[in-house]
């Protein structure tokens, strides 16, 4: 699955720098899942994504996103019927991979400028200030 994946995102024309580590989110996602990803669901990336903004040292809620975001990529390949996985998987273990991430469990932007001041344009008031 991921040699497929790292073929679909060549194809695409995606650069190494940003491959690799999303080969490494999934590979550390499914650790943490201790599943393979045709058993994933829902709450194993809630689970995963809280337990990485619960630590003293939380991610950002930008690299939230960003790993929200791959995860999605990812499942979004496996469960599309066009590669193949989910009948092989349907096949082989009865079990098909799905999109886990989805519009309940995905972080959004907050507001327009969500981004830490000295990274955005200033508001008016900064400005004023």
């Amino acid at each position: 699955m991921l040699e497929g994946w790292t073929a679909q995102m060549l194809s695409r024309g995606l650069q190494a720098d940003t491959i690799r580590p999303r080969l490494s989110l999934i590979q550390r996602f499914q650790k943490f899942a201790g599943t393979y990803p045709w058993e994933w669901l829902p709450g194993d990336v809630e689970e995963f994504l809280s337990e990485l903004r619960s630590r003293d040292s939380p991610i950002s809620l930008k690299t939230l996103r960003t790993y929200s975001s791959a995860i999605a990529m990812f499942c979004g390949f496996i469960a599309n019927q066009s590669y193949g996985w989910t009948d092989f998987c349907e096949s082989k273990f009865g079990n098909v991979p799905v999109q886990i991430v989805n519009d309940w469990n995905r972080p959004h932007h907050v507001t327009d400028d969500d981004l830490p001041s000295r990274r955005r344009a200033f508001t008016k008031r900064e400005l004023q200030t």
